[in-house]
């Protein structure tokens, strides 16, 4: 009986066990949704194939990728992106759907062009509505960091290089391939403060210099540029960070 009760109680802890592990491993739930209504007015371009571009009377546009036609007046989507009136991206999704009607809600509005978009040969009549998942924010823009005389170089490892300026903050990038006299392309970089305290991360970027002096005069004094492998570039330098990410949470180099 009692051999009987330790392999109950045993299987017991082992369906909880692998019940508590599968809780784990679900997979996370995409971010929230956005909606976004398409109104009488909006036109249509087709830029490519399966590529639409709406854009709306205020002059915000929606471009997405229709993958399919579920029913009749609603699709589909793939990959799209919301822009503003003047053109800046405001998020981007990863698919959703484009909900809309094939018969005008009034006969007589049939011959107006502005109470439907045309996706191929399928009328849509407008209002549409777009139901877009999986938001993906854009990439904030680019920082500079500016590498005035007295900046110094240190090469930590193959390819990775610590700049400190004068005031003290530093830059650690990886230095990916030389673009041009004086001009790198950066891989992932950290930005630190005085103190080594971490205040930004990025993608990736650019570093531009020269491999001339501003003034000939000051060419023998090493505060004035800075050596990559066996390169001189000449300070200022101006590195542009792009794909900054901040830190989560803060570190020290």
């Amino acid at each position: 009986m009692k051999k009987t009760l330790c392999a109950v109680v045993s299987f017991v802890l082992a369906c909880g066990l692998v019940f508590g592990q599968a809780q784990n491993l679900s997979p996370q739930p995409d971010p929230p949704g956005r909606s976004l209504v398409l109104p009488i007015g909006t036109k249509l371009l087709k830029p490519g194939p399966s590529l639409f571009k709406f854009t709306l009377p205020d002059g915000q546009a929606l471009q997405a990728m229709i993958v399919q036609k579920t029913s009749p007046g609603n699709y589909l989507l793939g990959e799209s992106s919301v822009f503003d009136k003047a053109g800046k991206l405001l998020f981007k999704a990863k698919g959703g759907s484009l909900a809309g009607s094939i018969k005008p809600t009034e006969a007589n509005k049939q011959a107006d062009p502005k109470n439907y978009i045309k996706i191929d040969d399928d009328m849509t009549w407008l209002p549409v509505r777009a139901n877009l998942t999986g938001i993906v924010n854009p990439d904030p823009p680019p920082r500079t960091v500016d590498m005035a005389p007295g900046t110094t170089a240190q090469k930590l490892s193959a390819g990775l290089f610590k700049f400190t300026l004068p005031d003290k903050q530093s830059l650690q990038a990886k230095i990916l391939q030389k673009s041009g006299p004086g001009n790198y392309v950066l891989g992932e970089s950290s930005f630190f403060d005085k103190s080594g305290k971490l205040l930004y991360r990025a993608k990736g970027g650019t570093l531009v210099g020269s491999q001339k002096p501003l003034e000939p005069d000051k060419q023998a004094d090493p505060k004035n540029y800075i050596k990559i492998d066996d390169d001189i570039s000449w300070l200022p330098v101006r590195a542009t960070l792009t794909g900054v990410i901040n830190p989560d949470p803060p570190d020290i180099p």
